[in-house]
């Protein structure tokens, strides 16, 4: 069986030229264009945002005045060992000697001002237990802006590690890259490239690809930090387990914050706006590790997500206007969070299908991925108790620059279930691996026709805050669930239609664009709420972070949610 196009939708498009005005056709470009040299303020102090120039606050006036601790209260110890140099420095060669004569468990203190380093700055198993810190997030600056296409930091195959108090602007390639590493705590650290996103930002070298990124790896622990810029995403934590990212602000990349083909991940007390999509967990296929599980993302703050998107691969289906998007996975959880003023949807949830649609040819082209147990659907997704205000009100239509915009398109112009236009919807389940997975099609894929029992795809205990007059909070299903379901009047197959036309075999799934109103949604009906995840918790040098038992914020407001 071959899927019918999603983008099949084109009637939808003229009936909605009256409605050009409510539309966002996204001209796949951001409206700042920079030809050349851009303004550079590197301070965090200067941006508006509070939640920004907060991290750079100063916690001990007294101690940090004397050169004694970081502007997050970090105690330099004794044995520290401090690299000179004076405000606008290279400090490229002494910062490198100094990293490689350290030993185990050293402390290296980074010295207070800008300096340029043009060469990438490595940490290796040589240096297992190492902290890296400066005097402050916007005290202690490392400008990569004349370095070669290199990570401004990697770390490879080390254990315990602590990044903390600096911040590294203008990288070539990825900011702070940790790879293969148990054990690693990013604090008041902050990636950024100040240049404004534009389609050819990245291609140009004005923006890097990511900014905090941990991958392949054990115990991460992000917190207090900063990313702006990037092409791709701005926290990203991948292949990797036992995650807790807690505290930090994502300002102006195309992803904000990215969980991929990880488990036991804990997202929360996080700020994301700006960005093109604010809050993500992927699994995606052919990756050392196939598949991720059991990622928490709760007491967030999503809002105003509406930059076009400039990212490429996978990123780049991410739709612009979107708080948060979950492809493809399985065992996640999303609560009390806040989503205000996306103006595409709060919350999409889509499996790989909408991405490639060739469904016979799964086993030819992913056939190893799904032999390690990844799957194209999505499933086991649990919503409660999140607040929605404003969302959804100039979704993109554009197919071209939107995974959804062709579905946006069909709702709003009212070729959806209801032939009526519709708010657009705050939450867009695209329900497609749903109804192939209870028609017994992906029995081939190793995925059980049972794998959708009541309650496995379900929002419950919604908050609407809407104020925008007329806009209501909708939830959507691309596709009808269930393949048994018949047409009222006609008698066939509701969600399905003939691959070849009078040959009475109904083979080809069609889009029918459900919609309802959260709150008396039949649509992920929750029936019995599902089992809540388990919390995580991270470990690092012995001690232990996270919600998780034994955790510092076990018992927090947040751990209590």
């Amino acid at each position: 069986m071959k899927i019918t196009k999603i983008t099949k939708l084109a009637a939808a498009i003229a009936a909605a030229s009256a409605l050009a005005g409510c539309l966002d056709s996204d001209s796949d470009s951001n409206s700042t264009e920079s030809d050349g040299p851009f303004a550079r303020s590197l301070s965090m102090v200067a941006n508006p945002n509070s939640a920004v120039s907060d991290l750079a606050a100063i916690t001990d006036s007294t101690c940090f005045s004397a050169g004694e601790c970081s502007a997050s209260g970090y105690v330099f110890p004794a044995d520290a060992t401090f690299v000179p140099g004076n405000d606008g420095d290279d400090i490229t060669d002494i910062l490198l000697a100094t990293i490689n004569d350290a030993g185990t468990d050293a402390v290296i203190v980074l010295p207070k001002g800008t300096f340029k380093v043009n060469k990438n700055v490595a940490v290796s198993s040589s240096q297992n237990g190492l902290t890296l810190v400066g005097y402050g997030i916007d005290e202690t600056k490392l400008d990569f802006i004349d370095s070669p296409a290199d990570d401004g930091v990697k770390v490879s195959a080390a254990n315990n590690i602590v990044l903390r108090d600096f911040s590294v602007y203008e990288a070539a390639k990825n900011g702070i890259k940790v790879d293969q590493a148990n054990g690693v705590h990013f604090n008041y650290v902050a990636t950024i490239w100040e240049n404004p996103l534009t389609p050819d930002a990245e291609s140009e070298g004005h923006n890097g690809i990511y900014g905090l990124y941990p991958v392949g790896s054990q115990n991460v622990l992000v917190e207090n930090s900063y990313s702006k810029g990037s092409s791709d995403a701005g926290i990203y934590v991948g292949q990797t387990s036992n995650i807790v990212v807690r505290n930090n602000v994502a300002e102006h990349n195309v992803a904000g914050i990215e969980i991929e083909n990880s488990s036991n991940a804990d997202v929360y007390e996080n700020v994301a706006f700006d960005n093109t999509g604010g809050l993500l967990v992927f699994d995606l296929d052919g990756l050392d590790k196939a598949f991720g599980s059991n990622i928490r993302i709760f007491n967030n703050h999503s809002y105003s997500n509406n930059l076009a998107n400039a990212g490429s691969g996978f990123v780049g289906y991410v739709p612009k206007g979107t708080g948060a998007l979950i492809l493809a996975s399985d065992g996640v959880e999303v609560f009390n969070n806040q989503f205000d003023d996306n103006n595409g949807q709060a919350i999409a949830l889509t499996s790989y299908f909408l991405i490639d649609e060739d469904v016979e040819n799964y086993g030819a082209n992913y056939g190893a991925t799904l032999a390690a147990g990844w799957t194209p659907i999505i499933n086991n997704i649990y919503i409660h108790d999140n607040a929605y205000k404003n969302n959804s009100s100039f979704p993109v239509v554009n197919a071209k620059t939107s995974l959804l915009g062709d579905v946006s398109l069909g709702y709003i112009a009212g070729q959806n279930f209801t032939m009526q236009p519709v708010s657009h919807p705050a939450v867009v389940y695209d329900g497609i691996g749903e109804l192939l997975t209870t028609a017994n099609v992906l029995s081939p894929m190793g995925i059980s026709q049972a794998s959708y029992a009541s309650g496995t795809m379900c929002i419950e205990n919604s908050v609407n805050q809407n104020t925008t007059p007329g806009l209501d909070l909708n939830i959507a299903s691309v596709y009808g669930v269930d393949p048994t379901e018949v047409h009222p009047t006609e008698g066939t197959p509701l969600n399905f239609v003939e691959s070849v036309a009078g040959s009475g075999t109904y083979d080809t799934p069609t889009p029918t664009l459900r919609v309802e109103a959260i709150g008396s949604n039949t649509i992920m009906n929750c029936g019995t709420s599902p089992t809540r995840l388990d919390p995580s918790v991270v470990t690092i040098n012995g001690t232990k972070y996270g919600c998780g038992t034994g955790g510092d914020d076990e018992g927090s407001t947040s751990c209590s949610l």
